[in-house]
Formats: structure tokens, sequence, C-alpha cells
């Protein structure tokens, strides 16, 4: 059995009914081992903070994200990396440098649910392709990066309500090749509200 007094337990050995008390053991509280993703897919809702390159698509449908980039990069060939569609997602990169750059789509996109982003760089290397396309649900962009062929930012026109704040950062049409149609937010034929500080 363990009894408990303050932070200190006690163990008793056993078996045999001549089992000995030990006393004086703490136990750690030391965080457990950061689990190590190769894959978007597998992260899921609680805290995650990147120890490696990652490749693929999350859909974040429910529950609470915490992802650190931490200086790593999340990139994504075929599809969007990652879609808030009703959770709750926050990005951030305490390390610096890390990134998520897709090539073949828009980078991030905010169907309902909250996404906060802080101090991260989100490319999108694709000809038809946002940074960040917000369809509905709640944006927050605080001192972030945000580079694409298209738009920085695109508010679409779609039928959803959506609410965007953004503080501070950069964003631009053109991360590489120009094309005619580039911008650092797009509004198209909406009805949508966006506020802009910093």
């Amino acid at each position: 059995g363990v009894t408990s007094t303050s932070d200190t337990y006690k163990f008793k050995l056993l078996p045999g009914s001549n089992g000995s008390w030990i006393t004086g053991i703490t136990l750690s509280t030391d965080a457990a081992p950061e689990k190590v993703i190769t894959n978007a897919a597998e992260i899921t809702a609680g805290n995650t903070k990147l120890t490696n390159n990652i490749t693929g698509t999350l859909t974040a449908s429910s529950g609470t994200y915490v992802i650190d980039l931490a200086g790593k990069t999340w990139s994504a060939t075929t599809s969007i990396a990652l879609n808030v569609n009703g959770a709750s997602v926050k990005l951030i990169d305490t390390v610096g440098g890390g990134k998520i750059i897709v090539t073949q789509n828009d980078a991030v996109e905010v169907n309902g649910g909250t996404l906060t982003a802080e101090g991260v760089t989100i490319i999108s290397d694709n000809g038809g392709g946002d940074a960040l396309f917000v369809n509905g649900g709640t944006t927050i962009v605080k001192d972030c990066t945000l580079y694409a062929k298209k738009a920085g930012i695109d508010v679409s026109q779609n039928g959803s309500s959506a609410t965007i704040t953004v503080d501070g950062g950069t964003f631009a049409g053109t991360y590489s090749t120009a094309e005619d149609r580039t911008c650092a937010i797009e509004f198209r034929n909406n009805d949508k509200t966006v506020t802009l500080t910093g």
C-alpha cells in the first residue's frame, strides 16, 4: 500500500508478513518525455511541442490544442496542413524559425472553432493558395508572418460567419513567383468582421 504525508511517500515492501517500510522517497514530478511525432495526424488534443520536422495534415474538429512549432518545419505537399473545424487551436513558436509551409493548397484553414496564432510563420507556395483561409469561426493572428502567392489572409465569400483579429505581423502575397492577383488580405463578397490593430 501507499500512504502519503505532504510530498513524502512510504512504500511497504512485500511479499511476506515480515515486509519492511522504507521512507523518504520522493516521487519525481518531471514531465513525461516528449512524444516524437512525424506526421501531423498524430497530434492530439492537449499540448504538443515538436521535437523534429513533421509532414501531413491535421483536422482539429473538437478539443483544445496548443501546438508549439519549437523552431521546426511542418510541411504538407498535397493538402492543407491545418484545418480548424470546431476545435480550439493555439499555434506558437517558442524557439523561432519554425514554419508551416504548403506547396499544393492553402496552408491553414479555419471553418469553425477558434484559431489563435502567435509569432508563427505560415507559407503557401502554391499558385492559387493562401497562407490563411478563413471561412468561419474565430481567428486571432498576432505578430505572425504570412506569405503566399495569392493572399496572406483570404476572407472567404462563403456564407459562414467569421471574426478575425489581426494584431501586428507581416502579411503579403507573392511568396515566390509574382502573379496577377496577390494581396496581403483579400476580402471576397462576404459578411465577415475583421479587426486590424497594431
